[in-house]
């Protein structure tokens, strides 16, 4: 019982973690694509 309730917890960070970087990812490559059409 107690295992699962601590994998259903690292499972939601694990995938918050994913959501967080990919948007840092997105953000930085929308920040590239501007830089790059500016030049």
């Amino acid at each position: 019982m107690l295992k699962c309730f601590a994998k259903l917890i690292l499972d939601s960070c694990k995938n918050k973690m994913l959501g967080m970087y990919s948007v840092l990812a997105n953000f930085s490559m929308l920040r590239l694509v501007q830089n790059v059409t500016k030049l």
